[in-house]
């Protein structure tokens, strides 16, 4: 399913018209901001997830790139929720809203951009494809996990049936994936600025996906030149140890994401201590509990780290530990409108 409505600088166009030079200067220099607004419905229709914070980081990371955004906060949420609104009706039950900002004009010839020009602003719905499968080490569906916000009643549905909402943001028990320490590094706070959500700073996301899938994992996990913990593939890395839950300092390069801040606050509602401190790989592999978290998939437990085994397996498998498990349904709850204390990170599409 492709998007149909796409708002462009404060107008809704059909997707055929929104388009720009091939020569256009964030094209060719990768100077093109986004951030990625999770869109779902349940069984009191369509909605968006923290909606106002997204823009806010959208924000920040334009004023990070030196990108003058040419409209206000509110008629950019305003503009995503008309979106949102528009792909709803065309049938799209998840997905993501894409905000973008670029340099519409041709590239100069020694690559400059301009310093504080105003860009073009655009935003469209990216449906999820296809139902998502369960990952396994070494599995080549791996890559169709997208779809894994809760169903209109609050359920997950695999090949095997239906699993309860109160599962989490996983679409079984039994999903987990493996992870890898990639050998590409994440790119230092001193080359591209990690707060700023760059088309060019996802290449490097990009690269270590693809050599994690290669080498048989299904995520990989990016170490700083200090050779920190730094993050996953555009996701946050979270630890479990004795009851303690860990994740790096944003001074290791971690971008301040919505969905880090999530969690952060899911952990501390449910009594769980959380710090931010700088993590080896060793300290990965002797976790009790090792997940990730992003926009797209939301939590995601990884069972083992290049091969070791993280926790204690069941007898039916890797499955997520206690700390993972709780957070993944306070995660569903909340999308499926059953924790009033959230009700204000959830807009709906109207």
């Amino acid at each position: 399913m492709e998007t149909k409505t796409i708002w462009l600088d404060g107008k809704f166009v059909a997707a055929a018209e929104a388009t720009c030079a091939i020569s256009c200067a964030s094209l060719m220099d990768g100077m093109v901001v986004l951030e990625d607004v999770p869109l779902f419905k349940n069984e009191r229709g369509g909605f968006m997830f923290r909606v106002d914070d997204h823009v806010k980081q959208f924000e920040r990371s334009a004023k990070i790139a030196q990108i003058e955004l040419p409209h206000a906060s509110s008629k950019l949420a305003k503009a995503a929720l008309k979106v949102a609104k528009a792909s709803v009706a065309d049938g799209v039950d998840k997905g993501i809203v894409r905000f973008i900002a670029y340099f519409g004009g041709a590239a100069p010839i020694d690559g400059s951009l301009p310093l504080g020009g105003r860009a073009s602003v655009a935003i469209f719905c990216m449906p999820f494809s296809g139902e998502a499968k369960s990952i396994s080490a070494g599995s080549d569906a791996c890559s169709g996990c997208g779809d894994s916000l809760p169903d209109a009643d609050g359920s997950f549905r695999d090949d095997e049936g239906t699993h309860s909402g109160e599962s989490g943001l996983s679409r079984s028990d039994s999903e987990v994936a493996t992870a890898g320490i990639s050998s590409w590094r994440a790119i230092s706070n001193n080359a591209l600025p990690p707060q700023a959500e760059l088309a060019a700073s996802r290449a490097n996301a990009a690269f270590a996906l693809r050599e994690a899938r290669q080498r048989g994992f299904d995520e990989p996990i990016l170490l700083n030149e200090a050779g920190d913990v730094c993050s996953g593939a555009r996701k946050a890395v979270f630890a479990v140890r004795d009851g303690v839950l860990s994740t790096p300092p944003l001074a290791c390069g971690v971008r301040e994401s919505v969905e880090r801040d999530t969690v952060i606050n899911f952990a501390m509602d449910l009594d769980v201590p959380i710090v931010e401190e700088r993590m080896t790989r060793a300290d990965l592999c002797i976790a009790d509990e090792l997940f990730l978290c992003d926009a797209v998939r939301g939590v995601i437990p990884v069972s083992s780290i290049d091969g070791c085994t993280i926790g204690k397996p069941g007898k039916a498998g890797p499955k997520p530990g206690p700390i993972t498990k709780a957070i993944q349904e306070r995660c569903a709850k909340m999308l499926v409108g059953k924790l009033d204390e959230y009700a204000a990170w959830i807009a709906q599409v109207e």
